[in-house]
C-alpha cells in the first residue's frame, strides 16, 4: 500500500495541469441598419428662365432614398478577473451605403406669335429610366467607435455629368422637340459611430471591453444595440438643351438648373441583436472530508463528487497543500465534466505517522462564477498495536525477545522469563548457597 501511494504521488507531481479555457468560443455577430431617407421629398423648379422667353421649361423632381449599414465581427466573454464582453470587427467587413432615386417630370411652353404657341407635358419616361439612382458607399473595418482609424468616414457619390436623354421628341403634328438633358448629381455623406449598448453597459471607444452580468444557470443572454450618426447633403444639377421646331427651329437659351434636394442628419439606432453564452458552473458535494482514524501503514479512500450544473464544458485542475504523503488523489491531471454531468475524484489517506493530519485540496476550474473550491482533508494516524511479548528493538539479537522497562532480554528456552532476569535469579541463588556453606563451616 505504501509503495503504491508513493508511486501515485510521484505521478501526480509529474503530470502538468491543463490550461483552463477561461473564455467562450468567439461567435459571429452582424449589426445591421436600414431605413428610408428623403422620403416624400420633391422639388419644383418653376418655369425657367423666369424672364420673358419664347420657350420655357419646368421640371418637377420626386426624390426617395435608402440608407444601409452592415457590419460583421466576433464577440466573446472572458473571465475570471471579470466577466467582460469583447467585440472585434472583421477587417473590411463594414459597409455603409446611401442611395437616392429621382423621378423627373418635364413641362414645356412656347409662344412664337403667328407661328403658334403650345404647352406640353414632355413624356420623359419614354426616353429615360423612370428613376435615376445615385449611390454613395464606403467600406471599413467595424465597429468604428471613437479611436478607430475610420471613426469619421467621409464618402460621396458619383459626380460626373450623365446625359440622361438626347433625342428628338414629336410633341404634335408639325411640332418637334430636340432635347438633350445632362444630369450632375452631388451626394456627400459623413458617417461615424456613437456607442454600443451591451446590456446595461456602454462601449464608447474602439477596443474597449465592458462588464456584463452573470447568472448561476450557466446561460447568459445580452442585447446589443449599436448607435451611429449620419449626415448627408443631396444636390443635383440639370443641364438642359432644348430646340423646338414649328416650321422653323428655335433654341432655348443655355443655362443650368440647380436642385437643392435636401440635407439629412440622423441618429442610426440599429436593430437589437441578442447574443447568448453558455458556460460551466462548478458544484461539489462537500467542502470537508474526514477519514477518521487509520492505522499507520494502512490506506483508506473516499470519493469527492464534482458536478457541472452549467451549460458549458467544465475543466478542473487539482492541487494539494501540503504534499507530505498523508493524502493524495486521483486522477492527477484534473477532470473534465460535460454539462449536466458529474465525475468523482478519489481521495486517499495513508498516514505516515501517528497523530492528526490536515491538508487542503484546491479545485480550480474554468467556471466564471465561483470557479474554485477548497476541500479540507483531515485524518488521524494510529500507531499499530505491539504485543507484550514482541519487541522492535534492533539491539535484540535473539529470535524470541521482549521489551520491558529494564530493556530488551532474550528468553531462556522453555521459560517465559527474559534472559537478564534469569541471570539475576541465578546470582541470588549462588549468593544464598555461599552463605549457607559459610554457616556450616
Amino acid at each position: 500500500m505504501r509503495r503504491s501511494a508513493v508511486l501515485l504521488a510521484l505521478a501526480s507531481l509529474l503530470c502538468a495541469a491543463p490550461a483552463l479555457a477561461n473564455e467562450t468560443e468567439p461567435q459571429d455577430i452582424r449589426l445591421y441598419y436600414a431605413d428610408t431617407i428623403l422620403e416624400g421629398v420633391s422639388y419644383d423648379t418653376g418655369w425657367l428662365p423666369d424672364t420673358s422667353s419664347d420657350i420655357k421649361i419646368r421640371f418637377v423632381v420626386l426624390v426617395d432614398g435608402d440608407v444601409q449599414v452592415d457590419m460583421w465581427g466576433t464577440h466573446y466573454v472572458q473571465w475570471p478577473e471579470a466577466f467582460t464582453f469583447h467585440l472585434d470587427g472583421t477587417p473590411d467587413m463594414g459597409h455603409v451605403s446611401v442611395d437616392y432615386g429621382l423621378e423627373f417630370s418635364m413641362m414645356l411652353e412656347y409662344d412664337f406669335g403667328i407661328l403658334g404657341s403650345g404647352s406640353y407635358v414632355v413624356p420623359l419616361h419614354d426616353y429615360i429610366p423612370p428613376i435615376i439612382d445615385v449611390l454613395a458607399d464606403a467600406e471599413f473595418t467595424p465597429f468604428m467607435l471613437e479611436g478607430h482609424p475610420d471613426w469619421v468616414l467621409d464618402f460621396e457619390g458619383e459626380t460626373a455629368t450623365t446625359e440622361l436623354v438626347n433625342a428628338p421628341i414629336a410633341l404634335a403634328p408639325g411640332v418637334s422637340l430636340d432635347l438633350a438633358l445632362g444630369f450632375h448629381p452631388t451626394l456627400i455623406c459623413d458617417y461615424r459611430a456613437d456607442s454600443i449598448d451591451v446590456g446595461p453597459s456602454v462601449m464608447e471607444r474602439e477596443g474597449e471591453t465592458v462588464l456584463v452580468p452573470w447568472t448561476t444557470s450557466g446561460f447568459l443572454s445580452i442585447p446589443i444595440v449599436y448607435h451611429g450618426n449620419l449626415f448627408c447633403s443631396f444636390n443635383a444639377t440639370l443641364v438642359p438643351s432644348v430646340s423646338i421646331c414649328v416650321g422653323v427651329c428655335f433654341d432655348l437659351a443655355s443655362f443650368d438648373i440647380d436642385l437643392p434636394l435636401d440635407e439629412d442628419s440622423r441618429v442610426l439606432d440599429f436593430d437589437p441583436v441578442e447574443v447568448t453564452y453558455e458556460y460551466p458552473v462548478l458544484d461539489v458535494d462537500t467542502l470537508s472530508v474526514d477519514f477518521g482514524t487509520v492505522e499507520v501503514g494502512e490506506e483508506k479512500y473516499m470519493d469527492l463528487v464534482v458536478r457541472n450544473t452549467g451549460r458549458g464544458y467544465l475543466e478542473v485542475t487539482l492541487a494539494l497543500e501540503p504534499w507530505d504523503g498523508a493524502f493524495y488523489y486521483f486522477p492527477f491531471s484534473g477532470i473534465a465534466v460535460p454539462p449536466g454531468e458529474e465525475r468523482e475524484v478519489r481521495l486517499y489517506f495513508t498516514p505516515p505517522g501517528p497523530g492528526p493530519h490536515i491538508a487542503t485540496l484546491t479545485l480550480d476550474s474554468n467556471a466564471p462564477v465561483d470557479g474554485s473550491a477548497d476541500i479540507s482533508l483531515t485524518g488521524i494516524g494510529a500507531a499499530p498495536e505491539i504485543p507484550d511479548d514482541a519487541s522492535t528493538d534492533p539491539d535484540c539479537e535473539c529470535d524470541d525477545c521482549s521489551r520491558h522497562a529494564t530493556g530488551c532480554g532474550c528468553r531462556v528456552a522453555g521459560a517465559g522469563t527474559p534472559a537478564p532476569a534469569a541471570l539475576v535469579l541465578l546470582l541470588v541463588a549462588a549468593a544464598l548457597l555461599l552463605r549457607i556453606r559459610k554457616k556450616d563451616a
